[in-house]
């Protein structure tokens, strides 16, 4: 392939230095920004009636999430990048449950009117916004952090010697976002992203379902899955009003992604 500018060409495979791994440790990845969307159903999987009792004396009590044909269900957009993990995430439109109503920002509707089932594109264009601001302030935290440890490390080396220049400030990491190409995602391409900074120079498209390159957005869903589907299999709810959706949002506030 032919580079753009905007990121590096891996080695060749099968060379000493795409082996080596050590392309990917470049500074130019760590902010290499990856954001898709998940979902997670609320129903307990290691049963369909919880059992119990001594000598076969079986107590019984009926799951009745086992058969709900509308269960609690949480989706919701991530974005995860190698130097802060998770940069943000929040739930989307098409999140719904028991007892619960979707605050404003998520009553999004179709193109032909109808309540949206999942992510918008209009509502994907704000988040990408609101997720490269939080980038950068994570990256001017860490910037900041890096350049008062370079200078005590300075500090630290000139006892009893003239005073050196102050080293220069760590510059801030920059994003670089990825996302595949879905229609909610504006087909790829980056016209309606403009006006939240997003351009060619920051940008790479990703086929339809790309597993590979958004391996860590997949390992983060599953680190919260597994907690979430323990909380799920806790639970003894035996009728409807025992158990609303927020409970389980309560949850995902808790798990890696809090």
């Amino acid at each position: 392939g032919v580079s753009d500018g905007a990121f590096p060409l891996p080695p060749d495979i099968g060379t000493a230095e795409f082996e080596s791994d050590a392309w990917l440790n470049l500074t130019i990845f760590n902010g290499f920004a990856m954001t898709d969307e998940k979902t997670f159903i609320c129903n307990p999987t290691d049963y369909t009636a919880w059992t119990a009792g001594p000598r076969g004396q079986s107590i019984t009590i009926e799951d009745y999430r086992c058969g709900s044909s509308r269960p609690n269900t949480i989706k919701y957009i991530i974005t995860v990048c190698p130097a802060f993990g998770v940069v943000r995430w929040e739930p989307v439109a098409g999140t719904t449950g028991r007892a619960y109503t979707p605050p404003p920002e998520l009553q999004y509707q179709t193109l032909a009117g109808k309540d949206a089932r999942f992510i918008t594109k209009a509502e994907f264009v704000k988040y990408i916004g609101r997720m490269l601001g939080a980038f950068r302030e994570k990256a001017a935290r860490l910037a900041a952090k890096q350049t008062a440890a370079v200078k005590a490390a300075q500090k630290q080396g000139r006892r009893g010697k003239r005073k050196p220049p102050p080293p220069p400030p760590v510059a801030p990491i920059k994003p670089y976002v990825s996302w595949d190409n879905p229609a909610c995602h504006g087909n790829g391409e980056i016209a309606d992203f403009r006006g939240v900074g997003v351009t060619k120079a920051n940008f790479m498209k990703l086929p339809t379902y790309s597993g590979d390159m958004h391996c860590p957005v997949e390992q983060s869903h599953a680190a919260v899955a597994l907690v979430m589907r323990q909380f799920c299999n806790a639970r003894r709810p035996t009728e409807a009003g025992e158990d609303p959706l927020q409970p389980y949002l309560d949850e995902m506030e808790k798990t890696p992604l809090g």
